[in-house]
């Protein structure tokens, strides 16, 4: 039985995945080469690690992660050097222990709307905008914004 370390389909070449990262970055679009390899990357990740993403949201997570990658870690690829398949690996890590938080507060929101509306008899989240608030994704990038201020080292790829 082979093992599923050497699956070639959850590796990305480190070499082709630096020479699209850097088209990517220069012209400010992802490649459909490069698309691929980053889900390589998310779909290594999520058959190692994909008990902390539910099923459910395995394919929003995905969607998130190329978007994450795209916006975020991709400019800033090449500036602490190194190997790119270790570089996504670790942020597609950082943005899935966000990811779960967000979810996780989602939850939390939606069962206290909940309890909220079985107390007072009301569904509905319009008599009660205070109940119905969309996840906020900006505290960890002005936490990371701020620390970098204040330690000078620029903000890490999450």
């Amino acid at each position: 039985m082979e093992s599923t370390d050497t699956d070639p389909t959850l590796y990305a070449d480190n070499a082709e995945l630096r020479v699209l990262a850097a088209a990517a970055r220069t012209n400010g679009t992802l490649s459909p080469r490069l698309a691929e390899l980053l889900y390589r990357i998310i779909d290594g990740f999520l058959f190692r690690f994909g008990v902390m993403i539910p099923e459910s949201d395995r394919e929003d997570f995905r969607q998130d992660a190329i978007m994450h990658l795209a916006e975020r870690a991709i400019p800033r690829i090449f500036e602490r050097g190194g190997n790119p398949f270790a570089y996504f690996t670790q942020a597609i890590k950082n943005f899935a222990r966000d990811f779960r938080k967000d979810e996780q507060n989602r939850i939390a929101e939606a069962a206290e709307f909940a309890r909220a509306a079985a107390e007072n008899g009301n569904l509905s989240h319009v008599d009660r905008p205070e109940l119905y608030r969309p996840a906020a994704k900006t505290r960890p990038r002005k936490r990371a914004k701020r620390n970098a201020r204040k330690t000078g080292v620029p903000q890490r790829c999450r």
